[in-house]
């Protein structure tokens, strides 16, 4: 069992590697830094600060995505972080969602996902590879074996990280492990794996208060871009709760990608979601969290820090 970190947003890149040394510090395993292109800073950049700046923890972005940047640029931008911080880098990537949607770009297919990590892994072990048609290699470093996990929520693209990933990161709710196993299993049989070849982490928001409202109220911006995901693949495969669907509606209509995870859609969100998709209380109340999602499988549990006092929420957990 591992722990690690993200910070949502990631702020400046002295605040990253400020929050990555003390993360390293306490023993935490990875240091994620997200990807919302345009809203947030360029995670490539603070990545390389950041590896310049530590010397255990593991780091990488969590989670980009193949279309904002050619594929063979986040080929490049990882096996360039490999060979800064060797055998500390680990590649997140997923069919995209906030970033793509600020500059109009499509989120990609499971499909396409799985040829962009198969075309990536290529790339960064020195292999030359064939990609629209053209032959591309990395030539500036020896091949290297970087982990990929697959950021995924839904049926597809977990099976994609059975099929191909080393790791999947589920943003679901905890109750819903057993779903994102079953699914990552499914696509590790179907590609001749041994079961439990990938290693599922539970992304979840963070707050740990001895006021429980505080802590709750505090988690919300992220609880509702994850309830508005989860949600809509409830409506689509038709097991959403009645109760949950004029508040999805709403999110739905009212969530901006250049808003994301603001505390704008605080009031959006219902006080049950809370329960589901966030790590969020007092410290017992955390911890009873914590347990279950092992209990249900996962092998990780990656916390998103929110606000101006991320460092203090890190200690505290």
């Amino acid at each position: 069992m591992t722990f690690s970190v993200s910070f949502f947003p990631p702020e400046s890149g002295h605040v990253a590697i400020r929050r990555a040394r003390l993360a390293e510090q306490l023993g935490f395993d990875t240091f994620w830094i997200p990807d919302s292109h345009m809203i947030w800073g360029e995670p490539w950049v603070l990545l390389g600060a950041v590896a310049a700046n530590t010397e255990r923890i593991r780091i990488g972005p969590g989670v980009t995505h193949p279309l904002v940047r050619h594929i063979s640029v986040t080929a490049s931008a990882i096996a360039t972080l490999g060979a800064m911080a060797p055998g500390r880098a680990r590649l997140g990537i997923g069919v995209g969602s906030s970033g793509p949607a600020t500059v109009g770009v499509r989120r990609v297919g499971a499909g396409e996902l799985e040829a962009a990590i198969r075309v990536i892994r290529g790339l960064v072990s020195g292999a030359a590879v064939q990609h629209e048609g053209r032959p591309l290699q990395i030539t500036f470093t020896p091949g290297q074996n970087v982990p990929i996990s697959v950021g995924a929520i839904s049926e597809h693209t977990l099976r994609v990280a059975g099929r191909m990933a080393d790791g999947a990161i589920f943003s679901g709710p905890i109750d819903g492990l057993g779903f994102c196993l079953d699914a990552v299993r499914h696509g590790e049989q179907a590609a001749n794996r041994p079961r439990g070849s990938v290693r599922v982490a539970l992304i979840s928001p963070l707050s740990i208060d001895g006021d429980p409202e505080r802590a709750r109220e505090a988690v919300k911006p992220v609880v509702a871009r994850t309830a508005l995901i989860w949600l809509t693949l409830a409506a689509r495969r038709g097991t959403i709760d009645d109760a949950d669907r004029e508040p999805w509606q709403r999110l739905q209509r009212e969530y901006d990608p250049y808003r994301h995870m603001t505390a704008e859609y605080s009031h959006l969100v219902e006080e049950r979601w809370l329960n589901t998709f966030a790590l969020a209380g007092t410290p017992d109340d955390v911890l009873q969290r914590c347990r279950q999602a092992v209990a249900a499988g996962a092998s990780e549990i990656i916390v998103n820090l929110l606000g101006p006092d991320g460092e203090a929420q890190l200690r505290r957990f």
